[in-house]
Order: structure tokens, then sequence, then C-alpha cells
């Protein structure tokens, strides 16, 4: 049998996972919560919303969590959620730079090279720096996510707001499928 790297990780996976469920080994998804409690919790009282997008409403400072991970677990979801700064890569955390004038910027990384940096702050503007007007640049030393859902929300909360995640994630076509309505050609 020939190998199939050309089709690269994401579609091997994917591919993996379709075979996966037609010989019925991935049964149906347990939530932990209640989903639709989730949502209003997402686009309400956490706050999610204020940075990520979910089913086209949102920010846009963080990543876009209708595409959730197929392979990511309620536990994983739970863990990113109560401890972001042990939980997320440091590519996924805070950019702090400062300018040698003393300016401090704090967001996300949106480009870098050999001479520049380019970040997008909570306000959701992007700031571009040659990296020869900056004293210090600072990656992933913290996370832009909020570090008190702990405090903030209930375990039936969190529970609530993962199941939702969860739903999304499956009900989504990810961005580089084609949806059912498009034509074969």
């Amino acid at each position: 049998m020939p190998g199939f790297d050309w089709l690269g990780q994401e579609k091997i996976l994917g591919i993996v996972a379709c075979l996966r469920a037609l010989q019925g080994k991935n049964g149906p998804i347990t939530l932990p919560g209640n989903a639709e409690r989730g949502k209003k919790l997402f686009f309400g009282k956490a706050k999610c919303s204020d940075c990520h997008m979910a089913q086209s409403k949102g920010g846009f400072i963080a990543s876009d969590l209708s595409y959730s991970e197929s392979n990511t677990s309620a536990d994983q979801l739970r863990q990113v959620i109560l401890d972001p700064v042990n939980s997320l890569p440091a590519q996924k955390r805070a950019v702090t730079v400062t300018t040698t004038d003393g300016q401090k910027y704090a967001g996300a990384l949106r480009a870098q090279d050999n001479f520049s940096i380019s970040i997008q702050t909570m306000d959701s503007a992007f700031h571009y720096f040659p990296k020869s007007q900056l004293a210090s640049i600072e990656i992933g030393a913290r996370s832009l996510m909020p570090d008190d859902y702990r405090s903030r929300l209930s375990d039936a909360e969190v529970n609530d707001l993962v199941s939702y995640l969860i739903q999304i994630g499956a009900q989504s076509p990810k961005p580089d499928q084609p949806s059912s309505d498009d034509d074969d050609e």
C-alpha cells in the first residue's frame, strides 16, 4: 500500500475519523453539560465572544472556535478554560512589546520576521513595529485569555460551555472542507 504523506496530517486524521465512524468506533458524543446554556454563557457572562468567534458571531482577536478539533476532549477544553497559562501553546499567548521610548503594547502576534513584528491589541487595532524601534519583545509570557474562570464560573457552567464548544465543533464544516451544497465538477 502506498504512503499517503502527500495528503498532510490533518486530512489523514480526517480520513481515519471517517473510517472509524463507518466502523462504529466513534459513538455518539456525550456532552458534559447543556450546550444551549453554554451558548448563552459564551455570548454573555463568560464573555468568550469578546475575543473568540463562534458560528460567525463574536470577536476576532482569538481563534474561531466554530472549528474546534474533533479530537479535543471535554477534559482538554475544560483545562484550557480553567488554566490557559499552562494549557495554551506559546504562539497562542500574548505578545508584549516595549518601544525604545517606553510604551508597552500587548496583544496577539500577527506577523514577525527578522526586521519587524505586528500585533493586534485587545481594542482590535493592528500595530506594526520595526524591531530597531523596540527595547524588548516578550512572546508567550502570559495568556490573553482570562485566568479567573475557576472563580467566575461554577463547575456546571464550565461543563455547559464545554458542551457548547464540542457541539459547534462537531456541527461546523472544517475551513478546508467544501460545504455539502458545493457543486462537484
